[in-house]
């Protein structure tokens, strides 16, 4: 895409259609531009080519046209979305990656595509579940791969884990597996498998072409470029060129956009963003560590090709220069990761002039950079401590300063911010213990630590918002060693904490067991509001313990209909009943109280596959004196996934009852069920006659469509259609058709007489009734 485009769709074209040169770009162009409100247009990775956005450039307005089509989908990384300015997006989402369950079905994906042993993925994921930093890093895929492939590594430590660390570790497992690709040589003999993992050191092996990735790396990343031709390998390296150019292909760290192309016009780019960084990294901390300059290539915008002009800088210049710059966070990170292990001092003098001048005189942009750096520091790091803790306090008074000055959190909320500095927040006044909280809430996993902090602060206080505050994070967060203490934070407390508390669990998308297990205790609460609170929040959980299920369905026979409403909507949310709850359920399809016989078939709708016991008790209620207890029956009987040839005639010799309404409830029952619809062709005409009343009533208040069409009755009800094969009888049952209308007194048109067949249509707000002459139907 470095050419000049003609028009929007040819450097789709180039992309996309690559090797077919009969594509019609003109048609692509059309369909752009005259219906670009059914085109679809993602750009994935705007940060790759934001340098391209300059109006003077003939790429840039090609850019900005693209941005400017009706539906456009836009990945970036967060610095880059200042080029939007002139086209804001109607909506903007952060990507926080993995959920906690996600990253559980990578695991699981793991032991099937790759085969490792599930023992090893239950290690994994202890060590995960142990560790938060861990849980922050796992949210990011090619983190969580990383740990996957790298576990088994003897250069894997278990104890610090950082980006650094995981991005080490996989790179020395590439660089093996390259090492004997490439044919490296070890006392005169090519190197095997066997030996380089006995390596302690593989770098000199593998010397030359990690100093070309390195230089690659980081003068790519200077100019903005992730796609790198010959021309690039040869003027950043020139002493390696000749020999990496022969192997780019076998470099596992490089991929070719398209290995059809020549050698000569291939370009390359790293497998991920971050190792380019990471190597950008290396490059950086060799130069640091031996006062060497950085012979900064320069880029000629317009072209987009390295100049042989070169600027010298120091490291600790450039680090000066950058160290605000965006798009250097990751690797800054990176590169503190890698100072620290060429000794104390080397970090020390790397922090001086991180602290140094130039300093952000709005004060954020530092912070972040600090917080940022220190995250890659290994903890067990003694020597570097007391710095660290001095860094760390400052952060936490810029978090109490953000939130008086700007009423914000943002300083708090990133995922770098570590324990030690919630804990004086969690241990000071009211209003920093509600910034500690407000983000903790968010997060995706918290230590035990924090959580004891918590419950002892919420036992102490009486303040309405820090309590509310901390039941969120406790609902959210709550931990199997602390289920009875939990639900003692309630004893003793007045009727509007308990409240206040009972609220708070009820926003928590996924409550833990103690939560749950103090919600069911609370369901007995003395006080309405509390029972009724905490049935909601039960209620919005999918699956609950079967103690909760059985107290909720104590619940249904409470003396308040607001309770008795809120059970219902509780159980009903349960995607499974327990057998044992089930029984009780038909007990109470049978008691004495109509709403209580209402509740429990509105509470057991949900349960596609019922036992024969409660099937039959539904059917019973289908007599039931109780309108809404019908309709709660019927309706139950038509959501099971199927019933049994007995519910079915029983169901079907309700289309014979002289009460109307009931053969409309059997009728809306049976409605669902593929066995009943094998069975109209053969329904004695009574019942035929029924069902089609019923159907018809039906069908003025929803939408119900029944018609005959080339040997096949079909029938569209409650949004889904069924279809019987007539076969020879099509004939018969156009007949029966139209005696059932006849019977029925159905209105027809005048000349009727000359057709031969039948159809039924009825459809909401239609008053005009109709004969189809092509196919034979009527429409009501």
């Amino acid at each position: 895409m470095r050419a000049e485009p003609r028009n929007l769709g040819e450097p789709i074209q180039k992309v996309c259609f690559r090797g077919n040169g009969q594509f019609p770009v003109d048609i692509l162009e059309d369909t752009l531009v005259s219906h670009g409100d059914r085109s679809l247009l993602i750009l994935d990775g705007l940060d790759e080519v934001s340098h391209e956005f300059d109006h003077e450039s003939p790429m840039g307005d090609y850019l900005n046209q693209l941005l400017k089509q009706d539906n456009v989908i836009i990945t970036s990384r967060p610095h880059s979305t200042s080029v939007l300015n002139n086209t804001p997006p109607d909506l903007e989402l952060e990507t926080v990656g993995f959920f906690p369950e996600q990253v559980e079905d990578f695991l699981q994906s793991e032991i099937e595509q790759t085969g490792i042993p599930e023992t090893t993925i239950s290690e994994i994921r202890a060590f995960i579940q142990n560790r938060p930093i861990v849980q922050s890093l796992v949210r990011i895929p090619i983190q969580l791969d990383a740990i996957c492939y790298a576990w088994n590594t003897q250069h894997f430590s278990r104890d610090n884990v950082s980006m650094t660390m995981l991005y080490g570790a996989i790179t020395r497992q590439l660089w093996q597996k390259d090492a004997v690709r490439l044919g490296k040589m070890i006392d005169g003999q090519q190197i095997t498998s066997q030996q380089i993992q006995g390596c302690a050191n593989i770098r000199p092996f593998v010397e030359h072409e990690v100093k070309a990735l390195e230089e690659l790396a980081f003068h790519g990343l200077h100019n903005e470029v992730i796609e790198f031709g010959l021309e690039h390998i040869g003027k950043v390296n020139s002493s390696q060129a000749p020999m990496l150019n022969d192997r780019l292909v076998n470099l596992s760290f490089l991929c070719s956009s398209d290995n059809s192309l020549n050698l000569a016009d291939r370009t390359y780019h790293f497998i991920h963003l971050t190792f380019q960084e990471f190597f950008a990294a290396q490059y950086f901390v060799r130069q640091w560590v031996s006062d060497a300059k950085i012979s900064l290539l320069k880029m000629d915008p317009a072209s987009l090709r390295l100049s042989m002009r070169t600027e010298p800088i120091k490291p600790e210049d450039f680090l000066r220069r950058t160290k605000y710059d965006v798009r250097y966070d990751i690797f800054w990170r990176l590169v503190t990761g890698l100072i620290q292990t060429e000794g104390i001092d080397q970090l020390h003098r790397f922090f001086d002039v991180l602290e140094g001048e130039p300093q952000d005189l709005l004060g954020p942009a530092q912070q972040r950079l600090i917080i940022h750096c220190l995250s890659e520091i290994d903890a067990a790091n003694n020597s570097f401590q007391l710095r660290a803790r001095e860094l760390e306090d400052n952060y936490r008074k810029w978090i109490v300063f953000e939130s008086k000055i700007a009423s914000s959190t943002s300083l708090i909320r990133e995922a770098e911010c570590p324990d030690r500095i919630f804990k004086p927040l969690l241990e000071g006044p009211n209003e920093e213990k509600m910034i500690a909280m407000s983000t903790l809430t968010m997060r995706t996993s918290i230590s035990l630590e924090i959580l004891k902090m918590i419950m002892r602060e919420t036992r102490k206080t009486t303040n309405e918002e820090v309590w509310s505050a901390a039941f969120k994070v406790l609902g959210n967060h709550s931990n199997q060693a602390l289920e009875e203490e939990f639900f003692g934070l309630f004893a003793n407390r007045s009727r509007n904490l308990r409240i206040l508390g009972v609220e708070a669990l009820a926003s928590c998308r996924i409550l833990g067991m103690p939560a749950a297990k103090a919600l069911t205790q609370l369901l007995e609460d003395e006080d309405l509001s509390v029972r009724s609170y905490a049935a909601d929040a039960l209620g919005l959980q999918t699956s609950l313990p079967d103690p909760a299920v059985e107290a909720l369905i104590r619940l249904l026979q409470d003396e308040n209909d607001s309770v008795r409403s809120r059970t219902v909507a509780a159980l009903g949310r349960q995607t499974s009943l327990p057998d044992s709850v089930v029984e009780k359920m038909i007990q109470l399809l049978q008691n004495k109280v109509p709403d209580v016989r209402y509740r429990a078939a509105e509470a057991i709708r949900g349960q596609t596959s019922l036992p024969s016991p409660a099937v039959d008790a539904l059917i019973q209620l289908l007599h039931d004196e109780n309108s809404p207890v019908r309709n709660g029956a019927a309706e139950a009987l038509r959501q099971q996934a199927s019933l049994p040839g007995s519910t079915i005639e029983s169901l079907l010799q309700l289309l014979q009852s002289k009460d109307a309404t009931l053969r409309q409830r059997a009728a809306v029952a049976l409605g669902a069920h593929a066995e009943f619809y094998s069975l109209i062709p053969t329904l004695e005409s009574f019942r035929f006659q029924n069902l089609l009343i019923a159907w018809l009533q039906l069908s003025f208040k929803k939408s119900v469509t029944c018609f005959i069409c080339d040997g096949t009755f079909s029938i569209d009800i409650y949004g889904k259609t069924w279809r019987v094969m007539l076969h020879k009888k099509e004939q018969e049952f156009r007949r029966r058709c139209l005696e059932a209308q006849s019977a029925i007194g159905v209105p027809l048109p005048v000349n009727d007489s000359k057709k031969s067949g039948s159809a039924v249509e009825v459809k909401e707000r239609l008053s005009i009734n109709r004969w189809h002459e092509s196919s034979g139907m009527w429409d009501f």
